[in-house]
């Protein structure tokens, strides 16, 4: 495949199919990103993975500040790409982009479309409880994720998943969906086919969203805490700190008058358990803010969680 590839991408899941197409024999003639910014303890300009990756294979990187720049689009319109490649960019492309590449824009989105449509798929998957989504290759147009599909492939999502192996697994999947779409565009035996059936959003979450709300049975509470980790992840505050909880297990049960109640933490036997609106939650792996992320045993020595005290909002 001797495609001429202008790829637009930045987190993590986007790595996979940079890489995928710099090996299948595209030519990428740019890679375009979101500006560096700053991360960790120092707050130094750290780049995006995307940058990191294509820096590496010595792909030139363009980080507008805005995807609707007038420089952008002049510097997409001088390569005149046969396609323009989208993958967790993190921005809505304007119409005007769009337009410029020959055969048309592609988008990788880690949902069955028209599941899930906006910036976070895989979260909203896992915390409403879901048990199967999947990748969808499709032909990028003015709207929210609204154009033809192209190729999707179903994944299970596992009951141990939260969002970094899940997103770590579509990642992989849509990379090699995205390479047998090219391949079907060079053979000229791409079918497209209008989304059907019932559309559901995926908007991007708040802080807000990452406070635990110990008032929903355990199943959801814990849902939550898979859809938010390993990063931002979810959190309740234990004196006065907040305390993100990475990893947990739910346990049925009745319904609790004193939801976030510390009820059992054992550092011998490896558990605290807190009760939800219904059910239980046994913590697995935490961190309180400032630290690291540790096993629940780990943190009980140095910070006793005691029965009746209460993980709550501040």
């Amino acid at each position: 495949m001797n495609f001429r590839i202008v790829f637009m991408g930045s987190q993590d899941f986007s790595v996979p199919a940079l890489e995928i197409l710099a090996e299948s024999g595209c030519r990428i003639e740019a890679v375009v990103t979101r500006p560096d910014r700053p991360a960790g303890r120092g707050r130094r300009l750290r780049p995006t993975p995307v940058k990191a990756a294509a820096t590496t294979r010595g792909l030139r990187c363009l980080d507008p500040a805005s995807v609707k720049s007038p420089e952008l689009r002049a510097e997409v319109e001088k390569i005149h790409p046969d396609f323009i490649v989208v993958a967790a960019y993190g921005g809505i492309l304007p119409g005007t982009l769009l337009r410029l590449s020959r055969r048309g824009c592609l988008g990788v989105h880690p949902s069955l479309l028209p599941f899930y449509r906006g910036a976070n798929p895989i979260r909203w998957a896992l915390v409403q409880g879901e048990t199967q989504t999947g990748v969808t290759i499709f032909e990028l147009a003015e709207g929210i994720d609204t154009g033809r599909i192209i190729l999707q492939q179903a994944e299970s999502i596992l009951p141990a998943d939260d969002f970094g192996s899940l997103s770590a697994r579509l990642a992989k999947t849509g990379a090699e969906l995205l390479a047998t779409a090219l391949r079907l565009f060079a053979s000229e035996k791409v079918v497209l086919s209008a989304q059907s059936g019932p559309a559901s959003e995926a908007p991007m979450f708040s802080r807000e969203n990452e406070k635990l709300d110990w008032s929903l049975p355990a199943e959801k509470v814990n849902n939550w805490i898979r859809g938010l980790s390993p990063s931002p992840g979810a959190y309740a505050f234990f004196q006065g700190k907040r305390l993100k909880i990475l990893s947990a297990r739910a346990v049925p049960g009745p319904r609790n008058p004193e939801p976030g109640l510390i009820l059992e933490s054992h550092p011998e036997g490896k558990s605290t358990r807190v009760a939800c609106g219904g059910g239980f939650l046994d913590l697995v792996k935490v961190q309180l803010e400032g630290g690291k992320p540790v096993l629940i045993q780990d943190f009980l020595r140095g910070h006793p969680l005691k029965p009746g005290e209460r993980l709550g909002e501040s």
